[in-house]
């Protein structure tokens, strides 16, 4: 979790407060099967927390910024698995902003409705079969 840019993000936005940060390959698979219908078990969703906040410092916690766009599809899960007057924020606009900024000036296809994965496994089909996309591609 050590980016300059998220380094950046928190000494501009966040100097005043501690940062703790925490990747969840864990939240990230829970919210890919939520997408494909199936419903997160809630201890799962809490053990995948347990690694913010069971960090030092965590007991303080009072704000998570979910920085994966993933995340925010688990809103209610993650506030129900949190400790009581926890805040999350959603990322993905920024998020959104930041990927936008990497790719300019790539050549894109104008293709409307279609969802990119960079590889197309049995997992990204089970995802895809949750959206409403008419086209499915892969990298």
């Amino acid at each position: 979790m050590r980016q300059p840019y998220v380094d950046d993000l928190a000494a501009r936005f966040a100097g005043d407060c501690q940062v703790l940060r925490h990747g969840s390959a864990a939240l990230v698979e829970l919210a890919e099967a939520k997408l494909a219908g199936e419903s997160p078990a809630p201890a799962a969703v809490a053990k995948a927390l347990a690694g913010l906040f069971d960090q030092p410092g965590g007991e303080r916690i009072d704000v998570v910024v979910n920085a994966c766009t993933h995340f925010p599809l688990l809103g209610e899960e993650l506030a129900a698995a949190a400790p009581s007057g926890v805040r999350f924020v959603d990322g993905g606009p920024g998020i959104a902003r930041r990927i936008e900024s990497l790719t300019a000036g790539q050549d894109w296809a104008a293709a409307p409705d279609v969802l990119v994965f960079t590889g197309l496994g049995e997992r990204e089909r089970r995802v895809a079969a949750g959206l409403a996309f008419a086209r499915v591609e892969a990298l």
